[in-house]
């Protein structure tokens, strides 16, 4: 999928015209389980979980390549109820994220989430909470976590992701509540936590 004689910000290859695949994605599914799997060197988000409810998550293993941008390894998109615990991620983007997207005019909610005992190892960020375009994320707690690279934990909304829609100033404003991170140990070379909304 990538060109690697290109370069995208000094580490990335550049995105490629065509679509990437997700190696797994779950879309209003109700009691889901994913344990004791591994996913490797996917093209762009890993694992995306849109609007599902009563997940757990454990024992998961995601491997990418860090020249990979989206290399995401689990984005929580608008879920509620999910347990991801035990569980290792080694990412080029993100490794777990909480976002609420949005989709023509509806509400999304992200909620009770919990992530416990897994290891963060990432050229960006460990943790992502929403991006621009965005509606409610809250109630989540981030426990026993093991992080390593660059930003720790990042709430940044810069202008260039908002969908086209939300420039117009059509909604999309990303609100958070009730996020708490507990018995952290992190070692990066940028933020620990880079909260910053242009």
């Amino acid at each position: 999928f990538f060109d690697q004689s290109t370069t995208l910000w000094g580490h990335w290859w550049a995105k490629p015209a065509c679509a990437r695949p997700r190696l797994l994605k779950m879309h209003n599914c109700r009691r889901v389980r994913i344990e004791d799997v591994t996913f490797k060197d996917s093209p762009t988000w890993t694992i995306w979980l849109r609007r599902c409810e009563d997940v757990t998550v454990s024992r998961l293993k995601v491997v990418a390549n860090d020249r990979i941008i989206n290399s995401d390894g689990l984005d929580i998109d608008a879920c509620r109820r999910v347990r991801v615990g035990d569980s290792q991620f080694d990412t080029g983007d993100d490794c777990v994220i909480l976002r609420a997207m949005c989709r023509d005019g509806e509400t999304a909610v992200c909620e009770d989430v919990v992530v416990s005992n897994c290891v963060l190892r990432s050229v960006c960020s460990g943790v992502r909470i929403g991006c621009p375009s965005d509606d409610l994320v809250r109630n989540a707690v981030f426990r026993d976590i093991a992080f390593e690279g660059r930003n720790a934990v990042v709430a940044q909304n810069p202008k260039r992701y908002l969908r086209p829609d939300c420039r117009a100033g059509n909604g999309g404003t990303l609100r958070t509540a009730g996020i708490l991170f507990e018995n952290w140990k992190a070692k990066g070379s940028g933020h620990p936590v880079e909260i910053a909304v242009e």
